[in-house]
C-alpha cells in the first residue's frame, strides 16, 4: 500500500484504472467508489481518488495519464507550468507515432521531438522551457507574438538565475 501512497502524492491524487488494479483495487470497487462519489471519472480510465473540486494540478495530472506514457503538457499548458499564468485550456503533446486520439476537454499536439522534449524532473511533466517556446511561436498568430514569447523565456531564466544567486549569498 505504500506504493500506491507514493504514486497518489506524486499524482495529486490522481490514478489510471491499471495503476488502481495494479494495487489490488478490483473493477468492482473502482466502479463502487465512482458511484458513490468517493472518486470522480477525470477521463476514461483515468480517477481522481477524492470528491469535491479537482484542483488544477489533479486535472494535469489526469490530462497526462489520459494520453499516455510519453505524453507532456505543452504549448500554454507548459507556459502556465513555467511562468505560473493559468491557461484555459490543457495542451497535451503526444508521440506522432501515437496514432489519432481525441480526448474530450484536450487539445493535442503530435510531436516528433518526443520524450527528447520533455523536461526530466518536474512533474506532471511538461515540455522543457526551450521547448515551449518553440511550440508557442510556433502557433503565435504573429511575429511581434513569436518574439514576446522568446523575450519571456528569457526573463524567466534570468530571474531564476538572480534567485538562485541570492539565496547562494551573492555572485557565483
Amino acid at each position: 500500500m505504500r506504493l500506491i501512497a507514493d504514486t497518489l502524492e506524486r499524482q495529486e491524487g490522481v490514478l489510471r484504472r491499471e495503476q488502481a488494479l495494479g494495487a489490488g483495487f478490483s473493477r468492482h470497487v473502482i466502479d463502487g467508489r465512482v458511484a458513490s462519489g468517493q472518486w470522480q471519472r477525470l477521463h476514461k480510465g483515468v480517477f481522481a481518488t477524492f470528491s469535491g473540486p479537482v484542483p488544477r494540478a489533479a486535472l494535469l495530472w489526469g490530462a497526462v495519464l489520459r494520453a499516455g506514457g510519453d505524453a507532456v503538457l505543452s504549448h500554454h499548458t507548459a507556459a502556465e507550468v513555467w511562468t505560473d499564468q493559468s491557461s484555459s485550456s490543457i495542451h497535451v503533446s503526444v508521440p506522432r507515432q501515437a496514432g489519432s486520439l481525441i480526448i474530450p476537454g484536450l487539445v493535442l499536439h503530435y510531436s516528433s521531438r518526443l520524450p527528447g522534449a520533455r523536461h526530466p524532473a518536474r512533474l506532471p511533466p511538461p515540455t522543457t522551457l526551450e521547448e515551449t517556446v518553440l511550440d508557442l511561436a510556433d502557433v503565435s498568430p504573429t511575429a511581434e507574438d513569436a518574439v514576446a514569447w522568446a523575450i519571456k523565456a528569457c526573463q524567466r531564466r534570468l530571474n531564476l538565475l538572480i534567485t538562485a544567486r541570492s539565496q547562494r549569498g551573492g555572485r557565483g
